[in-house]
């Protein structure tokens, strides 16, 4: 259970980065927004694993 959980954080992580490095290529500034974005990602996924976690 606990490995499946941890897998899936770093799958999500990875999605995260791959997110993030498209978005700071795509925007011309210095990459903040997707820094921002990833990191709103990754907020609302732990959030998610809070709530599944309550249940």
């Amino acid at each position: 259970m606990e490995k499946m959980i941890v897998e899936k954080m770093i799958l999500k992580l990875g999605n995260i980065h791959n997110h993030y490095c498209y978005l700071k290529h795509k925007c011309d500034d210095d990459g903040t927004f997707g820094m921002a974005t990833g990191l709103a990602m990754f907020g609302q996924f732990m959030n998610r694993q809070y709530e599944d976690n309550k249940n």
